[in-house]
């Protein structure tokens, strides 16, 4: 609303080309999930052509702001979306880049330290765990090591208090990254370390901290309160299902692929068992 109001009321000097790019990734991802649409319309292609060019408009080295950083997390979710086979190696080589501009204006430390105003200190800690949990998750899928190391960084996780939390959206948010910080991280770490192979005690202790994580409202019905279409409920919490699952297959996948590789009839009588159960 911050960037669609003035757009609305007049264009003011103000407004930069990095909001504008943000707006047309978001009216790119509108189009790209509109039924009504047919596969690849034109409007999405569109609106992905002009959400790139406004990003080139302004150097991102030279005037990086938090409006930069949201409008390439913004693209880069687009690129994820699309059916461009070329999308994920784009991601892969801009989430170095992003990192980079977020450590340069130190939106890696905490706001608060700044005195920054309540919304601001928000929007900073939204944007910059967004950008962990996006970073981490797709590292996580290719097996790389994340950009991001907890050694450097202090952005506190936004809606820490749960008493803070409005709405479904935000309950959601906060257990994505509450999830990326203390579980999603470790679990890559330990996972893509070299030198230092995680032994298969290792991975059990991770697969229970991982199984004890709790899903809050897995009901498929909103609660009364709720703002949000049941739609979007749905795809939430089947999200954190899905999340939870994906984490749980990666973690034991060396040890399930070593008990297939021992060539016994019954996998589940291998020392990795449990890889095999978990999988």
């Amino acid at each position: 609303m911050e960037i669609a109001t003035p757009l609305l009321y007049g264009v003011p000097d103000h407004l930069s080309a990095h909001e504008i790019s943000s707006v047309h990734s978001i009216l790119a991802m509108g189009y790209l999930f509109d039924l009504s649409k047919p596969p690849g319309a034109p409007e999405v292609y569109k609106h992905a052509s002009m959400a790139k060019f406004s990003i080139s408009l302004e150097c991102v080295f030279a005037r990086t702001t938090v409006s930069t950083i949201e409008a390439y997390i913004l693209r880069l979710i687009f690129l994820l979306l699309d059916r461009d086979r070329a999308g994920p190696v784009q991601v892969y080589g801009h989430l170095g880049l992003v990192w980079r501009l977020i450590v340069s204006i130190g939106m890696h430390r905490d706001p608060e330290r700044w005195q920054f105003d309540k919304a601001e200190c928000q929007r900073r800690r939204r944007l910059f765990w967004e950008f962990v949990a996006l970073d981490t998750w797709q590292y996580s899928s290719w097996g790389r090591p994340s950009s991001v190391h907890a050694s450097v960084y202090d952005c506190s996780v936004p809606w820490l208090d749960e008493s803070e939390v409005e709405g479904e959206e935000q309950r959601f948010q906060r257990w994505k990254f509450l999830y990326v910080r203390d579980i999603l991280l470790d679990v890559l770490a330990h996972s893509t370390a070299c030198g230092s192979t995680p032994t298969i005690g290792t991975v059990m202790k991770l697969d229970k901290r991982v199984r004890a994580c709790q899903l809050f409202g897995m009901s498929t019905q909103p609660s009364g309160d709720s703002t949000q279409p049941i739609q979007a409920t749905v795809y939430q919490r089947n999200a954190m299902f899905c999340i939870k699952e994906s984490t749980i297959c990666f973690l034991h996948r060396p040890f399930f692929v070593s008990a297939l590789n021992e060539n016994l009839p019954d996998p589940l009588r291998s020392r990795f068992a449990g890889s095999c159960l978990a999988v």
